[in-house]
């Protein structure tokens, strides 16, 4: 008796732990351009880990940038692992991570023109930029071995600036509308974790019940 409620004990104890969560290396299907040493699969990781970790309120914790790179280092990791459950969830192993968030950049475009006076560039005009980024952001449960949300979001700037800040800067803005979609979907995973709780020890312990006196064993 004592065994199985230090048991019960222990699972409502680690139920009631923030979950852990871990962001990986972004992948684009398609090449994305030079940025002179811009690379949007890492940035898109870094700004969502930053994002996620500003909004964890004490509902979970964010596995450190670092420390998801060093597991993924040591794994050989490459973006086109993303789509792949085992090696998401051999990932997930490595860092002690409940749910990996991943994702990939479907598009992400950078233009430019002079500014025109009349017909013409303008002299020492400044160039104008405007780019474009669609992401997919998806949430992998580890426990489930399975992809639980996913969520599509685009964003479009223009601007003065390189070509790098101007990936960075609309990369952010598409990034952060996932933010909270993924937010929801922890905190939805959470409560039907914990309605079922109560449900899941009534189980164990009627299964559990010491026969009566006179009962066959």
């Amino acid at each position: 008796m004592l065994a199985l409620f230090s048991g019960s004990f222990l699972r409502g104890a680690i139920g009631q732990m923030p979950p852990k969560i871990g962001v990986t290396d972004f992948y684009a299907p398609t090449p994305l351009g030079d940025f002179l040493g811009f690379i949007p699969e890492h940035f898109a990781a870094a700004d969502l880990t930053d994002s996620l970790s500003r909004a964890a309120a004490g509902k979970f914790t964010i596995i450190p940038r670092a420390t998801m790179e060093e597991a993924q280092t040591g794994m050989q990791w490459h973006g086109v692992d993303a789509p792949h459950y085992d090696r998401l969830g051999a990932l997930a192993r490595a860092v002690g991570a409940d749910w990996l968030v991943t994702g990939w950049i479907t598009q992400l475009v950078i233009n430019s023109a002079a500014r025109l006076h009349g017909n013409h560039p303008s002299p020492n005009s400044e160039v104008q930029k405007w780019g474009y980024a669609t992401v997919v952001v998806q949430m992998f449960n580890a426990s489930e071995g399975r992809i639980v949300s996913q969520t599509t979001k685009y964003a479009s700037t223009a601007s003065g600036e390189l070509r790098s800040e101007l990936a960075a800067r609309v990369l952010h803005d598409a990034l952060q509308p996932t933010v909270p979609c993924l937010v929801n979907a922890v905190s939805s995973r959470l409560t039907n974790s914990l309605d079922a709780s109560p449900r899941a020890a009534a189980g164990v312990h009627r299964d559990a019940r010491l026969p009566s006196r006179g009962s066959s064993q």
